[in-house]
């Protein structure tokens, strides 16, 4: 427990001088309990010790303190530090311009191809609309998320030789839209 306490001090330490840069922190995970490990002599599980866990969801606004952060934190004993995570502020106005767009564009290609057949859009029979990141079971702002290991790493070198990626990655929205026109005959 007593461990576990020092690296929250510690972490809070480092989060002070970012205090302008967070918006949000946020402990997700606080566990104790007792380690075991196989002991292959005796063919059974034998207790090591305990241990106490914690995990720590960070919100940074400013883009400019992140790579700073990032490396203070790596500075810690920590069994993981995970890479940033780009997203927009506003999720649900990002799906709704990029449904607006796709329906936009499913409307003129409905004109186009209606034209060629000598024929105008009516009414709207049906729309459907697919976001593809529900479809595919993935989330679009999640480029690719792996682990970085600093297992009780320190970190000694000045930050100029140690750089931590913290470059922005693109949040990719998609839609498929798909519209159902009537058509009417042009008039002569």
């Amino acid at each position: 427990r007593a461990r576990t306490n020092e690296a929250q001090r510690q972490l809070l330490e480092v989060l002070e001088a970012f205090e302008q840069a967070l918006r949000d922190q946020r402990v997700q995970t606080l566990e104790f309990g007792e380690s075991f490990d196989f002991d292959h002599q005796q063919q059974r599980r034998v207790r090591t010790g305990f241990y106490g866990s914690f995990s720590v969801q960070l919100e940074v606004d400013d883009f400019a303190a992140l790579k700073q952060l990032h490396y203070q934190l790596a500075g810690l004993a920590w069994d993981s530090l995970s890479n940033p995570r780009f997203e927009v502020e506003d999720r649900e106005q990002a799906e709704q311009r990029v449904r607006a767009s796709a329906l936009d564009k499913a409307t003129e290609q409905a004109r186009t191809l209606a034209a060629r057949q000598g024929a105008e859009l009516g009414q709207i029979w049906g729309i459907i609309y697919e976001p593809l990141h529900d479809l595919a079971g993935r989330s679009p702002g999640v480029v690719g998320d792996p682990m970085m290991n600093v297992s009780a790493l320190r970190m000694s070198a000045d930050e100029s030789r140690f750089a931590l990626p913290a470059e922005p990655r693109p949040v990719v929205f998609q839609a498929r839209v798909g519209v159902v026109y009537t058509l009417q005959a042009e008039p002569r």
